[in-house]
């Protein structure tokens, strides 16, 4: 039996007194979603989405079937650079960093390979990196030792830890899980960064990424493939978020190695795209779920604001600062914001 958060509801369907979300990049508030005024820019799908700060202003980096990569000011909307063309392939995951003073982004695919990318200037940066994954199914990063590295994990049921700097693998492949390993996040525990990984067997690990070990022994409840992970703060304590093909989500307390209230459920689709934002003043889980953001508040368990309606299913979600939530519906790309008051 799990062991329940103090003061989890036992109507999850609640009403919440929390974020109303509104979209940002408008002339104004827009309560009203049908006058939603996304981004136009990219003539594919968008498939990936992170955040980064460039020149001390925060940006949105959206990838596409397209093959391109686009960068916007995050609070305006507009583009801050010319787009990159000629990516190779689909772009699955995406991570922002910087290496030696550069922004750096880094994808994955379809394929075995890691590519760098410099989001200002439009360039590789070296030769692509080869995993032994067989194929990198989702990207993380992290600071190791005051470097900036990303874990990797594969369809060889392993995840890896990759310097950004040597484009070189950092120890050996973390291995344990059974099946392929198709979601990571990072976060820190008692100062150390840690990694948190899913899988199609049906667990959640986390791993010491200093040493490459596995702490404890995997996290079980789900019963089916877990398809996406994420990590937060509740109330100050770290926790890790997984989502399931079993339609629920769980909460897990990374300090004690337990899970936390009760499976979250009432969302449908278990390969929509997951994020955790922070809502503007507690965290705020975002799932896609066709064509519908909804939202659930983490510390206490209910659905949190109003469900968002798209005009397309959504694509990609992408967390950023001050609760917003970056959103891609199609080719499309918008922000929502938690409404004042």
């Amino acid at each position: 039996m799990s062991e329940t958060s103090t003061g989890a509801p036992d109507d999850l369907n609640a009403p919440f007194d929390g974020p109303r979300w509104t979209v940002q990049w408008a002339d104004g508030p827009v309560p009203d979603q049908r006058r939603l005024r996304p981004l136009i820019g990219h003539t594919g799908t968008v498939s990936a989405i992170t955040t980064a700060v460039l020149d001390g202003s925060p940006v949105v980096v959206t990838a596409a079937a397209d093959r391109t990569l686009h960068v916007r000011d995050l609070t305006t909307g507009q583009p801050v650079t010319a787009p990159v063309t000629g990516l190779e392939g689909e772009v699955t995951a995406m991570v922002a960093s910087v290496v030696d003073g550069r922004p750096v982004v880094v994808t994955a695919g379809s394929g075995d390979t890691l590519h760098l990318l410099d989001p200002v200037g439009g360039e590789r940066l070296g030769e692509p990196v080869t995993s032994h994954h067989g194929r990198v199914l989702a990207l993380a990063g992290a600071t190791l030792d005051g470097r900036p590295v990303v874990v990797t994990a594969g369809a060889d049921r392993t995840a890896a830890i990759w310097d950004l700097a040597t484009r070189r693998p950092v120890g050996e492949p973390l291995t344990g899980h059974t099946s392929r390993v198709t979601a990571v996040a990072t976060a820190e525990l008692a100062g150390r960064p840690v990694a948190v990984t899913g899988s199609w067997d049906k667990t959640v690990r986390l791993w010491d990424l200093t040493t490459g070990r596995q702490i404890g022994e995997p996290l079980t409840g789900h019963t089916d493939w877990v398809t996406s992970v994420a990590t937060t703060l509740v109330d100050g304590r770290p926790v890790a978020v997984s989502r399931s093909r079993d339609k629920t989500v769980r909460l897990w307390d990374l300090a004690t190695m337990r899970e936390t209230g009760e499976p979250l459920t009432g969302h449908t689709d278990p390969n929509g795209p997951m994020v955790v934002t922070d809502g503007g003043a507690r965290p705020v889980l975002a799932i896609g779920q066709g064509r519908a953001v909804r939202f659930w508040d983490l510390a206490t368990g209910r659905e949190a604001g109003n469900e968002y309606a798209l005009p397309l299913p959504a694509a990609a979600l992408g967390a950023a600062p001050g609760g917003r939530l970056v959103v891609a519906f199609g080719p499309e790309v918008t922000v929502l914001r938690p409404a004042a008051g």
